[in-house]
């Protein structure tokens, strides 16, 4: 979330400008996490002895951590501006914000082109959702969340946030079901519904580079929560 959208309650530990400082400071760890693993991933740093299992999760915990503060943060920011009559103007910049995430998506899909990694029909594929990207998948779960996050706000509102919450629950206890889903069958040789799968309940053949939309839900009604 961008500068200067923090909320100004004065009840709130605030830095200058009306900044949450201590949401800024887990922002900047959490990034500082993704660095090092993304790093790390890319040279072949394996964690496998057992007394750097906790540093392994700490870096792993950098994406959960900016999708609970995305929660956060409509939370704190814009369901007050859904309820105090400034619904239109809020969705406005939701969708704003989303459509800039998937430019910045579609601009990594281009670059892996430019260099080769990726082939046009591959490259189309991914730019559609029906692919992947290493590092920067994130944008895409970004986008889509971004998308829904108006309806997800009003669905809070009349709800309640226990009523997400109690979604959340479900979800998590319903891993086996989506365990047990089958898989996507291939088309003509071709993997073409596994990345879809994937990306909307982490289930399919493909792996995906960042949390699937259903579980992903949950953090950020995690973070709302928080």
């Amino acid at each position: 979330m961008g500068g200067g959208e923090e909320p100004t309650a004065e009840a709130l530990d605030q830095g200058p400008r009306g900044r949450i400082s201590g949401i800024d400071i887990c922002r900047s760890v959490a990034i500082l996490f993704a660095m090092v693993n993304h790093t790390f991933a890319e040279f072949g740093v394996v964690w496998d002895h057992e007394s750097f299992l906790w540093l392994k999760f700490a870096f792993a915990a950098a994406t959960p951590i900016f999708v609970s503060l995305f929660g956060a943060m409509l939370e704190l920011v814009y369901v007050p501006r859904f309820r105090g009559g400034q619904a239109e103007k809020a969705t406005g910049r939701l969708l704003n914000r989303a459509a800039q995430c998937y430019v910045l998506y579609v601009i990594t899909v281009v670059a892996l082109v430019a260099v080769g990694k990726y082939s046009l029909g591959f490259a189309t594929r991914t730019v559609l959702l029906a692919g992947m990207t290493p590092y920067t998948d994130i944008l895409k779960f970004y986008a889509v969340v971004l998308l829904l996050a108006p309806l997800l706000i009003r669905l809070r509102i009349r709800f309640s946030l226990m009523a997400l919450l109690a979604f959340s629950v479900f979800v998590q206890l319903a891993y086996p079901i989506f365990k047990s889903l089958p898989q996507p069958e291939l088309i003509l040789g071709r993997d073409y519904l596994g990345p879809i799968a994937g990306f909307l309940y982490g289930g399919g053949h493909s792996g995906v580079g960042a949390p699937s939309l259903l579980h992903g839900l949950t953090f950020v009604i995690g973070g709302m929560l928080i």
